[in-house]
């Protein structure tokens, strides 16, 4: 408005004339009864979709411009245009070193969603886990970058809605899909323990659960170490266990591509 006192009849968007609108303590207004806003001050102007128009409810769709004009009996206008932001998605598999194991994570990244009026300030990510096939968990990220470590194999559906400083909103219209890989499950480790002529191999998760059903390989690298079996297979707690029968040595623990562990006798 201007710095005369200037009374509100009607609020156009877009085509469309709402003729009757609300302030902000739930008071209606139309053409015959008009909203007065003094000179130089401001006024919460409230629209309904749903009630407002005449052809109700009034449908903008979310990649419209919407185009704001107030009518004022004093030939005043309010003139301003707004556009829902645009969200984007990118997405890459990281590695992070554990120590005891590689961790996989996905790193999704919204940066680059962009709106044309004003800023993007808010964002929720959606990432449903179809690791199961006929049924989906759900996760929720409110941070333009986000970081997953990788549990399960997937296949991933990962959506992003926005929100600009004006209140707009946008959602991508379609998922990002990130495709099934038997990588991202929970990555494993060797563990090593025994005393006197018996030893333990355990195959473990980076949360420390054993892991039933590896393989585990024993091979002589140095000495003449002789033990009962050179092969085994995990139990329900992730173990197998492996005793010396005679000698002295070093023996190298393998399981499929996991880093292998050593155990030595010396006597």
């Amino acid at each position: 408005m201007d710095i005369k006192d200037s009374k509100v009849i009607a609020v156009k968007i877009n085509d469309d004339y709402a003729f009757t609108f609300y302030d902000e303590e739930g008071n209606s207004y139309d053409k015959d009864h008009p909203l007065l806003v003094e000179g130089t001050k401001t006024a919460l102007i409230n629209v309904s979709f749903l009630s407002s128009f005449k052809y109700n409810p009034k449908y903008v769709p979310e990649d419209e411009t919407v185009k704001i004009v107030l009518i004022s009996r004093y030939y005043n206008t309010f003139d301003e245009n707004f556009k829902s932001p645009v969200p984007s998605i990118d997405y890459t598999i990281e590695t992070e070193d554990l120590l005891v194991a590689d961790q996989l994570v996905l790193v999704l990244d919204g940066k680059q969603s962009f709106d044309e009026d004003c800023s993007v300030v808010d964002y929720l990510w959606t990432v449903e886990d179809w690791t199961n096939g006929s049924s989906c968990t759900n996760s929720t990220y409110t941070t333009s970058e986000v970081r997953i470590p990788l549990t399960s194999e997937g296949p991933f559906k990962v959506w992003l809605k926005v929100a600009d400083n004006d209140g707009l909103t946008g959602e991508s219209p379609e998922p990002v899909v990130i495709p099934k890989n038997s990588l991202y499950t929970p990555p494993m480790y060797i563990e090593v323990s025994g005393a006197d002529s018996s030893f333990y191999v355990y195959v473990k998760n980076i949360n420390g659960d054993g892991i039933s059903d590896q393989p585990v390989t024993a091979a002589l690298i140095d000495g003449n170490v002789s033990l009962s079996k050179w092969f085994g297979i995990t139990d329900e707690y992730g173990k197998v266990e492996f005793n010396k029968n005679s000698g002295i040595g070093a023996i190298r623990l393998s399981s499929g591509k996991l880093a292998p562990q050593f155990y030595y006798f010396e006597s």
